[in-house]
């Protein structure tokens, strides 16, 4: 099976507490931040649970993800809402008519790309994406949050699937299986760390503006596996 053929039928129930979250996060650093959510892009949006959520908020939401199957139950659940668009696209490289006063991407979904070069690309498709005075949010996880996972197995109540994480310190390399009842789907991410997200932010002109390292806004630290950042263009 290819990534969420089967795993996009079961996405909602795996994160909508999480979704839960990070809405509750957003809403903090809205004050905080003073962020626009008027033109929000939404970077590998998924099943677009988080929009749900912030929809009623933006003029227009732009939703974009790579998987058919995800895009197909956005759509089937959200687009008929007037002001939101899903697009399929790589966030590793996109190139969309409009900019926006908001670019986020949630769950660690940087995470999987394949290797570390690609947080460059990604910076500079949201750098040229991004409105002047526009904030740019997103989340990742570290080599921490990884060997803290190592080795578990996660099923949720009711699921129709189970997930076995193993983490390869040498490849520095996290492979996520999802075993359902008519056959397995692999995943894969890689750590990416504060030095990595610091090198790709210099490289693309943006400033991190706040770093967090728990949806209550706990500062980053060395031990920190989730690491939340708003950045703006110098």
């Amino acid at each position: 099976m290819e990534p969420y053929e089967e795993f996009s039928r079961e996405y909602n129930n795996y994160q909508t507490i999480f979704t839960r979250l990070y809405n509750s996060f957003l809403r903090k650093v809205q004050v905080k931040h003073e962020i626009n959510f008027e033109r929000t892009l939404d970077l590998a949006c998924g099943t677009g649970l988080l929009i749900s959520k912030i929809r009623s908020k933006a003029e227009k939401v732009v939703g974009l993800d790579y998987s058919p199957e995800m895009l197909k139950l956005a759509i089937e659940s959200y687009s008929h809402f007037p002001n939101v668009e899903f697009i399929q696209g790589d966030f590793r490289k996109f190139s969309l008519p409009d900019k926006f006063s908001l670019i986020i991407s949630s769950f660690d979904s940087f995470n999987y790309i394949d290797h570390i070069d690609e947080l460059d690309s990604i910076f500079s498709c949201v750098a040229s994406h991004l409105d002047k005075d526009g904030h740019f949010i997103f989340d990742v996880v570290s080599e921490n949050y990884y060997m803290k996972i190592n080795g578990t197995s996660i099923s949720t109540e009711n699921s129709g699937f189970q997930n076995k994480i193993t983490y390869n310190s040498d490849l520095r390399k996290m492979t996520s299986v999802f075993s359902f009842r008519n056959g397995t789907e692999e995943h894969h991410q890689i750590p990416i760390e504060h030095t990595d997200v610091l090198k790709s932010a210099k490289n693309n002109g943006l400033d991190i503006v706040g770093s967090f390292s728990s949806f209550n806004l706990d500062p980053l630290v060395e031990s920190s596996e989730r690491l939340f950042y708003i950045m703006k263009h110098k």
